[in-house]
């Protein structure tokens, strides 16, 4: 009776730890150190989808912001594995834990641009939530951002177009608009953080 319940306790052990016991985990953790990444691919084949499915359940993630919330997330947990700030328990809750975080730090993230660069009427005269300062900051800005992103951010924040949209429009996917749209308001707030000198 009490093997059985040790042989039990072991096994689920094993199932919060990617399926490893504590001797083979530390054994690829050596491995990773020397550059071996078997501990990734065990992590990324245990994990990963489960990893994913949970966040488009949990938090109604697009498929797009759970993998790379997701990928983020191997990436940050095989860090802090090769320096040693993670130890042997519940492996698995833990990367579904940072992975849930850095989708929430990026949605949040976004969500704070969007508000911000959704007041800003790129076309129109500024209306009277917008001081006048700041809007001649931002016309003076907006001219410098190249011509790229002004119709990208154009598209997106005054017209009002998905992602998707724009991305059947310049025949290209939409993971990588996505990216030139963070690329293009990096470069605008710069911009502006320069001009406000």
């Amino acid at each position: 009776m009490k093997k059985t319940s040790s042989v039990k306790i072991g096994s689920e052990m094993k199932s919060k730890n990617f399926g490893l016991s504590r001797s083979a985990f530390q054994e690829l953790l050596k491995a990773l150190k020397e550059g071996d990444d078997d501990l990734y691919q065990q992590i990324f084949l245990a994990h990963f989808e489960d990893c994913l499915n949970f966040l488009k359940r949990q938090y109604k993630a697009s498929h797009h912001d759970a993998y790379d919330a997701s990928m983020d997330a191997l990436v940050a947990f095989c860090d802090r594995l090769k320096k040693e700030r993670i130890q042997y328990g519940n492996l698995r809750f833990l990367f579904t834990r940072m992975a849930g975080q850095l989708y929430l730090k990026k949605t949040k993230d976004d969500s704070r641009l969007t508000e911000l660069t959704s007041e800003w009427d790129v076309v129109d005269e500024p209306d009277g939530d917008v001081p006048a300062d700041v809007m001649d900051t931002f016309n003076d800005a907006w001219p410098r951002l190249g011509k790229g992103c002004q119709k990208l951010l154009k598209s997106f924040f005054y017209d009002q177009r998905k992602l998707k949209e724009i991305a059947t429009q310049l025949e290209k996917n939409e993971a990588t608009v996505r990216k030139q749209k963070q690329r293009c308001m990096s470069k605008l707030q710069e911009i502006f953080q320069t001009l406000c000198q």
